[in-house]
């Protein structure tokens, strides 16, 4: 798998399993959502395994938790086909027209299962394919040989970190709450593609405004060439303004899991 996932251990022991998503060019979505799923599921086991000091031969555990996921995954996937989604979701894929595709998403609001959903049955239905990409800024000024192997916040405000560092908790809690990460959902067939697009402030209800936890929404039909949208996210940055809102309910968060 080309999901890069390993662990890292803390001075009092604690383990945090940590996983980065690649970019993603002109896949199928099957075959996407296969990979991170499959790799999520694979590595909760191992975590769940860990915890519970379950003991056996290694390799045999790793298989059979590979198969499992794999089976697990294979009865999420065909539920994902059979999912009823907002009508105006899928009606994006038949308009031609930007006017057409603003007016079908004002108002829309969606579950991170729908847009899963919604990513799987454009490919097996409709022949679209994914493309996933990604950037991660820090504050400027920020010297990268001064932050340590990991940092996280935690919930209650206090700063988890392995690995040395030349900054204080404080300073670094400014570092992640002022980091900057864009990410852009692509499905596409041909010339005709539709992208969502998000920062991790406006999935969980950070960015200006009152829109709460939401993502925006792009296509072809703007006039802009994939590849400048593509640079402007590798940018840090929405290529266009007063792109659609589209709320967004999810429980998922990015962050670590801590054992």
């Amino acid at each position: 798998m080309s999901v890069n996932s390993h662990s890292l251990k803390d001075e009092q022991g604690d383990h945090y399993h940590i996983t980065t998503l690649p970019d993603y060019e002109l896949v199928t979505p099957h075959d996407y959502l296969l990979e991170v799923i499959v790799n999520a599921k694979y590595r909760l086991m191992q975590i769940i395994a860990q915890g519970q000091n379950i003991a056996g031969p290694r390799e045999l555990l790793l298989q059979i938790m590979l198969k499992r996921a794999i089976a697990e995954w294979k009865l999420e996937y065909a539920e994902m086909l059979v999912k009823v989604l907002p009508v105006n979701l899928m009606s994006l894929l038949d308009t031609k027209r930007k006017n057409e595709q603003i007016h079908l998403t004002k108002g829309m609001e969606l579950t991170n299962d729908e847009l899963t959903a919604f990513i799987a049955q454009v490919g097996h239905f409709h022949g679209f394919l994914y493309s996933q990409y990604k950037s991660e800024r820090i504050p400027n000024g920020t010297d990268l040989n001064s932050l340590p192997v990991f940092t996280h916040l935690n919930d209650d405000g206090s700063i988890t970190k392995i690995g040395n560092s030349t900054l204080s908790d404080g300073q670094l809690k400014n570092v992640i709450n002022q980091r900057k990460v864009l990410l852009g959902k692509f499905v596409e067939k041909g010339a005709d593609w539709h992208c969502f697009v998000y920062t991790y402030d406006s999935i969980n209800g950070k960015e200006k405004g009152d829109w709460g936890s939401h993502i925006h929404y792009i296509s072809s039909m703007w006039g802009v060439p994939k590849a400048d949208v593509v640079a402007g996210i590798k940018n840090g940055r929405y290529v266009s303004s007063g792109l659609p809102h589209i709320k967004i309910h999810s429980d998922n968060k990015d962050i670590p899991t801590k054992q």
